[in-house]
């Protein structure tokens, strides 16, 4: 029997090696379903989810207000934000309390959206001033907001022009420490743009999407990158590009949402049992 050579079995083993290398791990969500918020024509923007009711909260940019529903996509009520303007990102703090970002103002509000209530005024509210407002035509202020409620911490992120990311500390008090925070944003060097951010407590890690660059990217809270997922067909199981993506959120299963322009919501499922 003829000898067979073995330099084409090494190098083809090398070549697989090198192809597992660049593959990566396999990423950790995988698409399931998306749908559609009943009741909104356009202007969906930031989401969260709530462990007391177990439901999603979308915060609309025209008119201002807040749809609560379902995981599964059924509207239970819509919230007038009397008083507010340019409402782009909302965060679940405790019970019923919610933060809500005003994009120009540069200012978070607190207000309490407990069962029942179906409108909610700006006025006698606390408030936190982020930065001084921006001139009304100006479309690149805050854009995302996320609680650590362990140890009362709110993380913001400002979208464009120039990006920002924002460490608030003590947010719960009457004295709020509001710092920038260059190690993180450091990490979004190659986002074009910071549509929403989202602190996974179990994680301890920071979630950023990007509506231009059309991507998910996970990072520590040192600033150190875990993995950034791209939104467009093809990737984590979607069969089409997720456009305008505005905010993103995690129940207590795991499960991810993220919610894009006009009023859509894609949801993804840890791509194994157990965390992501």
């Amino acid at each position: 029997m003829k000898a067979r050579h073995p330099y084409p079995l090494i190098a083809a083993g090398f070549l697989s090696l090198l192809f597992c290398v660049a593959a990566g791990p396999p990423a950790p969500y995988h698409w399931r379903t998306s749908f559609e918020i009943q009741g909104v024509e356009d202007d969906a923007s930031g989401i969260t989810w709530s462990p007391v009711t177990q439901h999603l909260y979308v915060v609309i940019d025209g008119p201002e207000r807040v749809v609560e529903l379902t995981t599964e996509g059924k509207t239970v009520r819509q919230v007038k934000l009397k008083g507010f303007d340019d409402t782009e990102g909302i965060c679940h703090i405790r019970e019923h309390l919610f933060a809500v970002i005003e994009e120009n103002e540069m200012t978070i509000t607190f207000v309490d959206l407990s069962p029942g209530v179906l409108s909610v005024s700006a006025k006698d509210k606390r408030v936190i001033r982020v930065a001084p407002p921006l001139p009304k035509e100006d479309k690149s202020g805050l854009e995302g907001i996320s609680y650590d409620a362990a140890s009362d911490t709110l993380f913001v992120v400002k979208e464009a022009e120039p990006k920002a990311v924002y460490i608030i500390r003590e947010a719960c008090t009457d004295n709020p420490v509001i710092t920038p925070a260059p190690e993180l944003l450091r990490a979004t060097e190659k986002l074009e743009d910071l549509s929403d951010v989202l602190f996974a407590a179990d994680e301890k890690c920071l979630y950023i999407v990007s509506d231009r660059s059309k991507a998910l990217t996970r990072m520590q809270l040192d600033g150190t990158i875990i993995d950034h997922l791209s939104l467009r067909g093809g990737n984590l199981g979607l069969n089409k590009t997720i456009k305008d993506a505005e905010g993103v959120t995690r129940d207590d299963r795991g499960n991810l949402y993220i919610c894009s322009e006009p009023r859509h919501i894609n949801v993804f499922t840890p791509a194994s049992p157990g965390k992501p």
